[in-house]
């Protein structure tokens, strides 16, 4: 087991970083465990906005940096409603 010396988030464009930083607990300190990274990888899952997560370690002085790569899902930017004549559109 490595101890973490840093943790980075990767791959974001809409949910912040700090949305995301809440849901993982390993933090700065801490032995990386597998079990410890699946849970945070789980937990970052259950925000619903990601199609994809995964980690990576980079090796450094002393330890390792852990860093999370998420994939966003679309997101929507515009619905259109087509033959509606009973409803007005604002």
């Amino acid at each position: 087991m490595k101890k973490i010396r840093s943790i980075e988030i990767q791959g974001n464009r809409y949910v912040s970083k700090n949305e995301i930083r809440e849901k993982i607990k390993l933090s700065k300190g801490d032995l990386l465990t597998e079990q410890a990274l699946k849970e945070d990888i789980e937990n970052i899952v259950s925000l619903g906005f990601f199609l994809e997560v995964n980690a990576e370690t980079v090796e450094v002085e002393k330890g390792v940096k852990l860093i999370f790569n998420v994939k966003e899902k679309p997101q929507i930017k515009k619905i259109v409603f087509r033959g509606n004549k009973h409803f007005s559109d604002r």
